[in-house]
Parts: C-alpha cells; structure tokens; sequence
C-alpha cells in the first residue's frame, strides 16, 4: 500500500480523517471565494487569516493520523510503500 492509497482509505473508513478532510476542503472553498473579491475588507483579511490557519491546523492533523496509521502497519508487519 501507497500513501495515497492510504489515504483513500481513511477517507473511506476513518469518521475523524474524514471530517477533518471535508473541513480543510470548505476552508479551501472559503478561501478562494475571498480571492476573487478585487479588495478587501479589515474584515475580511481577518477572515482569511483564521481561515488559513484553521486550513492549516487540519492538514496537520491528517497527516497526524496518517503518520500513525502508517507506523501501526509497519509495527504490525504489513507491507508499505513510499514512493
């Protein structure tokens, strides 16, 4: 197994990957939204900045779980692979 075979894999099985997923990704979304806008308010930069850092905060911890779930199935004597 792969990384992002792994990966696919929590998303499929994992409820807190999974969430953490979906929230990074509206986080995304949000984001994008605010770039389009030619200028910005006080608060919308303020806005973007917890947005980025909640963004952030998440893709942490997925790779969080990940790293641990991958050094449970090395433990356990399954096969992985980096590529």
């Amino acid at each position: 197994m792969n990384e992002e075979r792994l990966r696919q894999r929590l998303l499929a099985e994992d409820s807190v990957y999974r969430r953490l997923h979906e929230e990074h990704r509206r986080f995304d979304k949000e984001l994008q939204k605010l770039a389009k806008h030619r200028y910005l308010t006080d608060q919308d930069r303020l806005r973007e900045v917890v947005l980025k850092k909640k963004k952030l905060l998440r893709k942490d911890e997925m790779a969080a779980i990940l790293r641990s779930t991958i050094k449970s199935l090395r433990a356990s004597g399954s096969v992985f692979e980096v590529l």
